[in-house]
């Protein structure tokens, strides 16, 4: 396997502090630059800011995490039920709504009654769902037509 690793111009890079176990480091290989490039340098969440994430895989949980740091209240929307749950565990996300059980419907009145009415000021869709949310009356957002 040898041979000259090269990156192209632009491309971010992390220096891993020492101490890091290598197999929670290669956990952000994908998910934690691509959220970082999403959420500080394309559109960066504000302190305060309601952020809602459309999926519960790596790259979703990397929004969450990534949005709850920047001082978001985050929505974490997916499924399976069990991934909702270890991430609720590990205190990824404020509110938890399993799409699996209720579909896009349901889970869009889950975030307007999580919000008081009031729907998000910023989300992403990171999921591979067949119906998803993506924009709803009254903030921007309705539920997609599949």
């Amino acid at each position: 396997m040898g041979g000259l690793i090269s990156l192209e111009p632009g491309t971010t890079v992390f220096r891993v502090p020492s101490g890091v176990d290598p197999l929670a480091a290669m956990s952000f290989a994908c998910a934690g630059p691509t959220m970082i490039h999403a959420l500080w340098e394309r559109r960066p969440v504000k302190l305060g800011e309601t952020v809602v994430v459309q999926g519960s895989g790596p790259v979703g949980l990397a929004a969450a995490c990534l949005a709850k740091l920047a001082g978001a209240h985050v929505i974490l929307i997916g499924g399976p039920r069990s991934r909702l749950a270890t991430a609720r565990a590990a205190g990824i996300g404020d509110h938890h709504i399993d799409v699996d059980s209720g579909g896009a419907h349901q889970a869009l009145e889950a975030v307007l009654e999580a919000t008081g009415g009031r729907g998000q000021t910023w989300s992403s869709s990171v999921q591979g769902y067949r119906t998803r949310l993506s924009r709803a009356p009254g903030w921007c957002a309705e539920v997609a037509r599949t």
